[in-house]
């Protein structure tokens, strides 16, 4: 037995039961403390260094569901929402930013501010006409509004006391689905990290340093990782549950559990639960279902067609005894 090989064999099982015990956590934890932990990443003095020397970038390729709700504020959800203090002193202290930003309308906005991977404040000033503070402060309103996104478009599912989070939005463009990301760190798009432009930066800092850019690193791969997972399940589910997405009709969905779907993404079935847990999505019709429902067993399935036959034989039964 090669002992040296052994022991590298077991410290490489270790790193991935460490891996795997953090990925757990951040499939489990809700969207407000992601979002919390996202920006303690972000404004890490290191991020930004990690971002201008070009070792890590945003990869973006969804589209952001939500992108003008940031132009189209809710009075009504502001002032009925259980964290309508929160929501009321962004807007409160934000308020003279707002004429700013519609009269940079959707599409620029969405532009310099959503789309743009090589953001710089002092470019998008000079292309807009606005200082670059006022810039500076959208951006910090953004880094607010996406943590409290979730009461723009609050969910109305509450099951035991469970209340869920809206995902995404299922649009039907001709035929064809497509979906929109209600999280704009979602929408943010994957971390590219480069590995050689990681070790380049890395000779000119402290040992500190390197030890806090290796967490932020690690932080940022669970982070796509969580992305990826979400955003697979999503894809897989219009492609499995096209017919039902189309047509709205319960009966079009396809036999499909979340063991299937496990098996199909390579991944654990442990960590779909987790993926699904508590989160929904809004068809194409407006309705809004819970990712679970959408992977029926086949009793569920058995359950509903029986239910709705018995429903249709009753109206039947009714119709004609009135004749």
């Amino acid at each position: 037995m090669n002992i040296s090989t052994t022991f590298a064999q077991k410290n490489t099982f270790k790193h991935k039961l460490v891996y795997r015990y953090k990925l757990a956590g951040i499939l489990s934890i809700n969207e407000h403390d992601l979002h919390a932990l996202i920006r303690t990443v972000e404004n890490d003095p290191l991020f930004d260094i990690l971002l201008t020397s070009g070792a890590v970038r945003h990869e973006r390729k969804h589209r952001f569901a939500t992108a003008s709700d940031i132009l189209e504020f809710d009075d009504n959800i502001v002032h009925h929402s259980p964290d309508n203090a929160d929501i009321s002193g962004i807007i409160d202290a934000n308020k003279e930013l707002l004429p700013v930003i519609r009269s940079i309308g959707i599409a620029a906005f969405k532009t310099y501010f959503y789309e743009n991977e090589h953001f710089d404040a002092q470019s998008v000033s000079s292309f807009l006409h606005i200082p670059v503070a006022t810039v500076q402060r959208i951006v910090a309103l953004l880094n607010d509004v996406s943590m409290l996104s979730e009461f723009f478009h609050p969910s109305k599912i509450h099951l035991q006391g469970v209340s869920f989070r809206k995902v995404a939005k299922i649009d039907n463009e001709h035929g064809r689905l497509t979906y929109g990301c209600y999280s704009m760190s979602v929408e943010k798009g994957a971390y590219l990290i480069d590995d050689k432009k990681v070790t380049s930066l890395k000779r000119g800092l402290s040992a500190e340093e390197k030890v806090r850019v290796n967490e932020i690193l690690s932080s940022l791969d669970m982070f796509n990782a969580k992305k990826a997972i979400l955003l697979s399940i999503i894809e897989t589910l219009m492609d499995i549950q096209k017919d039902f997405f189309l047509s709205n009709e319960l009966s079009s969905l396809k036999v499909f559990s979340a063991k299937d779907l496990a098996v199909r993404l390579k991944i654990s079935q442990s960590t779909v639960s987790r993926t699904i847990y508590a989160r929904s999505l809004v068809t194409p019709h407006a309705t809004e279902v819970s990712l679970q429902s959408l992977l029926p067993h086949n009793k569920d399935v058995i359950q509903h067609i029986l239910r709705n036959s018995f429903q249709k034989f009753s109206r039947f039964s009714d119709e004609k005894n009135k004749r």
